[in-house]
């Protein structure tokens, strides 16, 4: 295994995937869990604090989907390169 020189067009690369798929994740999970959690809350009488709680909600979750972003970004096979972690 070498180390192949970091361009732009390859930063480009990592950079866009991980963009997207956050981006994309995040809005999906946000509304799923923001809707759930202010339902949850519009039910058990709180109406009122149904946008906080669907607010918060999508925050809890946009986080951790990040991480799985990340992840997949680590693994994938770009065209001519991929990321690999090694030990100096």
């Amino acid at each position: 295994m070498y180390e192949v020189e970091l361009t732009w067009q390859r930063i480009l690369s990592v950079w866009w995937l991980v963009t997207w798929r956050a981006t994309v994740g995040s809005i999906v999970l946000g509304a799923v869990a923001g809707g759930c959690a202010g339902a949850a809350v519009t039910l058990l009488g709180h109406a009122g604090d149904a946008r906080l709680a669907g607010a918060w909600a999508g925050r809890v979750v946009a986080i951790p989907w990040l991480f799985v972003v990340l992840k997949m970004a680590f693994q994938k096979r770009y065209r001519g390169f991929r990321i690999a972690f090694v030990q100096n």
